[in-house]
């Protein structure tokens, strides 16, 4: 490999790098998302949170954790009211606590009117409580959304949640040159 090729690596590694954007530091999300007409969502969603830059734990390992927790049914039932949510929030959050989750998403996803819509429940674990709730639209009757498309539209409704919950941590600034620092002349 001649001297430009590895110069070009370099420059698109850290293109990459950059794009990605910092991490937010030692935060682990536990993700699970249940229902018929769900499909890969959870698996599309784990993948989209890790490709920008997340930490999502192993899915059978927040599944296990949940099944000690104490959770015997399903999302769909743990879902149907307020008092079940309830509940559902404190067997949550005793699960990623043990898993070593910051951050617990869960999720439903049902059919309505033609639509497939998906509710979620983020959890602050900490804290102990609900961060937020929302109802999430995936794809209208007869559109033809694509699935990679509700996808990014369902990570970028969660994204300024997670930020609430860990925020990132701010890019590293440039600043003058080290004496002693190596550095590339043209």
């Amino acid at each position: 490999m001649s001297a430009a090729h590895l110069v070009r690596l370099a420059l698109a590694l850290a293109a990459l790098v950059l794009t990605i954007g910092p991490a937010r530091a030692d935060e682990a999300i536990a993700l699970r998302i249940e229902g018929k007409p769900s499909g890969q969502l959870e698996a599309d969603l784990r993948d989209a949170l890790a490709r920008s830059g997340e930490h999502v734990l192993e899915p059978e390992d927040f599944r296990q954790a949940l099944r000690e927790a104490g959770l015997r049914q399903g999302l769909d039932r743990a879902f149907a009211s307020q008092a079940s949510r309830d509940k559902l929030v404190a067997v949550a959050s005793h699960a990623a606590e043990a898993i070593g989750a910051r951050i617990a998403v869960l999720g439903r996803v049902w059919r309505h009117a033609g639509a497939r819509r998906v509710q979620l429940l983020v959890l602050d674990v900490p804290a102990g409580g609900r961060a937020a709730e929302l109802v999430f639209e995936l794809d209208r009757a007869g559109a033809a959304s694509t699935r990679p498309d509700a996808v990014a539209r369902l990570r970028h409704e969660l994204e300024p949640v997670l930020d609430r919950l860990a925020p990132r941590p701010p890019p590293p600034r440039a600043g003058p040159a080290r004496a002693g620092a190596l550095t590339l002349d043209a």
